[in-house]
């Protein structure tokens, strides 16, 4: 008998569960579906080959000595999937608003651009962003930048450091930047996957992130952009402030939050400043 058949996860194993994962990531369960929560617990007790869902919880309650469970059950919840120059309109306000404007300002001579990409799932996303700045690089010598990337998923950062994408991450064909830009961003293999071109790749540093870790929140510290795109909708409403004003504290004056076209501030937010640009906003710090 399939494994999966025997297995009985209750609405008392999904709180205990839910507890735990909110408590260490900040992901709410009640924001995805029931039925594929199940399915997805049902998928990692079958991938470690054990009894049922009481030993899972109990793996999951040994705290460091079994991180990587609780890791790769978040990586199950949650959707890493994404594709370059996403929400294309945000990347052009970059490039031909904000990038021309840091560089030209004489108070931030021979200082880099300090970029970080939060929850960057395989990489499309800072990838995007090194494209956008070795060709902004080409017109503008003098400008230096560093982006750095991470995710809460190890799997995730392995795949993005190895800079190989399925054809569903250029679904849009680079949303037309590759027709503005002269350099090729990369190839695609015999596989029929993209690799990004080693001039690209090199230029954007990956780390472990968690969101729900103050100390991990610390390295983003002196940013001028953050980019936490489509991560806080999985979040509880407590933490997705917290990160607000986090981000706010982190960022340098005249610094850019870039958030997902479906994620909003709160009503009464009065700190970041909301530029519109082409249908699509990004968040300035005043």
């Amino acid at each position: 008998m399939h494994l999966s058949s025997v297995i009985n996860i209750n609405d008392n194993h999904i709180a205990k569960i839910g507890e735990m994962v909110a408590d260490f990531s900040g992901i709410v369960l009640e924001r995805l579906f029931l039925k594929q929560v199940v399915r997805k617990i049902t998928l990692q007790i079958e991938k470690y080959s054990i009894s049922g869902v009481d030993e899972y919880i109990s793996m999951l309650k040994q705290g460091e000595n079994f991180t990587f469970v609780m890791e790769d059950l978040i990586a199950a919840l949650t959707v890493s999937e994404s594709y370059f120059f996403r929400n294309p309109n945000q990347f052009e306000y970059l490039y031909y608003e904000y990038f021309p404007s840091f560089f030209s300002d004489p108070a931030k001579i021979n200082m880099p651009l300090r970029i970080w990409s939060a929850g960057c799932s395989r990489g499309e996303e800072p990838y995007s962003v090194s494209i956008l700045l070795k060709n902004f690089k080409n017109q503008y010598p003098w400008a230096e930048y560093i982006i750095k990337a991470g995710d809460i998923n190890s799997l995730n950062l392995e795949a993005a450091r190895k800079g190989i994408f399925s054809v569903r991450s250029v679904r849009d064909k680079f949303s037309g930047f590759e027709k503005i830009f002269p350099e090729k961003f990369g190839v695609f293999n015999d596989f029929g996957n993209f690799v990004i071109d080693k001039k690209f790749a090199e230029r954007v540093v990956f780390d472990k992130l968690n969101l729900n870790q103050g100390n991990d929140l610390k390295k983003l510290n002196w940013s001028d952009i953050i980019m936490c795109r489509n991560v806080l909708i999985y979040f509880k409403d407590d933490l997705k402030t917290r990160l607000l004003e986090v981000f706010y504290e982190y960022l340098n004056p005249g610094g850019l939050l870039l958030l997902g076209e479906t994620e909003c501030l709160p009503s009464d937010n009065l700190k970041f400043e909301i530029i519109n640009y082409k249908n699509t906003y990004v968040l300035k710090k005043k």
